[in-house]
């Protein structure tokens, strides 16, 4: 019984193939890959509020003003107190160095918050108000999905009907017949989560509009691996 070795590249489908003969056990593996696109039905915004002075009651004077800053802002426009979370909050003191010598300059107080946006359009708004706040800095957004695993659900049967056409052309091609799945298993995708920031220097004038934040459907990918019987 002679081995079967073929090896096909099709770039539109990004699926790579190969037949295989094993003793008596005759396959063919491929992996197949899927998308869909969808647009992210909420935003969560991750920022600090962070402020160092002399001493240690100062620094969180300085922070606790600017939360109620912000949270006049969340207030404003209609964001409900459960979907912020500012439970954290750390201090530790901070050093110069001079003439190789540390020098003590103060403490720094830091409280992290994030901000669940249901409202999209709200985004530009609420990064520019808050940039506003000078002891703000807002270290990203993350798009996110209600139900992001319906949404992998649908690419993974996209990928599993891609893994199964480029099976049968190969077999077609090589003159065997597509048997039943001997293994099928999720293969690793590398797809991060999209990301959106604002720089500080944004808006330096508060009387400005604040330009809009331009939020696109996002690929959601999944990858197979599958394995036919070769009859």
């Amino acid at each position: 019984m002679h081995s079967i070795m073929i090896s096909l590249a099709i770039f539109a489908s990004s699926v790579m193939f190969s037949t295989t003969t094993l003793a008596d056990d005759r396959y063919i593996q491929v992996s197949g890959a899927g998308m869909i696109q969808a647009m992210p039905d909420y935003l969560q915004v991750n920022l600090n509020v962070s402020a160092t002075a002399a001493n240690l009651k100062q620094a969180k004077q300085q922070v606790d003003r600017a939360m109620k800053s912000l949270l006049k802002t969340t207030e404003a426009l209609n964001i409900t107190e459960t979907d912020i979370d500012a439970a954290q909050i750390r201090n530790h003191a901070q050093y110069d160095w001079v003439n190789n010598r540390r020098e003590y300059r103060g403490e720094q107080v830091t409280r992290d918050v994030s901000i669940t946006l249901r409202d999209k359009e709200q985004y530009a708004e609420l990064a520019h108000q808050l940039l506003m706040i000078d002891e703000v800095q807002i270290h990203g957004s993350q798009l996110k999905f209600n139900d992001r695993q319906s949404l992998k659900n649908q690419a993974f049967a996209k990928a599993v009907k891609a893994a199964f056409a480029k099976a049968l052309l190969m077999a077609e091609a090589s003159d065997n017949e597509l048997g039943k799945v001997l293994m099928i298993q999720e293969e690793n995708a590398h797809a991060p989560q999209p990301m959106m920031a604002m720089a500080k220097a944004m808006s330096a004038d508060e009387s400005a509009a604040p330009a809009p934040m331009l939020i696109q459907k996002q690929n959601i990918e999944a990858r197979v691996i599958v394995r036919y019987r070769l009859k």
